[in-house]
């Protein structure tokens, strides 16, 4: 390969990489997903509603020229992508939540 040519595999990893950020940003701009602040750990807050988060995209497809043309004008591919951003984030921080699990070593947790 060359060094300064982009093959078709990279223009596709370059557009979902800038899909799943734009996605990303909304559901944590919306703080539908939250970061724990003390381990840095993404999760979903059950408490805030998530259709905050679609208003917003379909805010920002309206508005924003760029997103727009990342997402080819298709609501429902940044609908698709932000329901799975959220629904695969843990439901709280599992080392808040369960520290004894997160600290014991693997085979103590089996055997627990």
């Amino acid at each position: 390969m060359y060094p300064n040519v982009t093959t078709d595999q990279d223009t596709i990893s370059d557009i979902w990489d800038e899909k799943h950020s734009i996605a990303m940003g909304i559901a944590l701009q919306t703080q539908v997903l939250k970061i724990c602040p003390v381990h840095r750990q993404l999760f979903c807050d059950d408490e805030v509603d998530p259709a905050i988060a679609f208003a917003v995209a379909a805010q920002l497809m309206h508005n924003d020229k760029k997103s727009s043309d990342v997402f080819r004008e298709d609501i429902h591919d940044l609908a698709d992508l932000l329901t799975d951003v959220i629904s695969t984030a843990q439901c709280s921080c599992l080392q808040c939540t369960h520290p004894l699990l997160v600290s014991r070593p693997q085979r103590e947790v089996a055997l627990a």
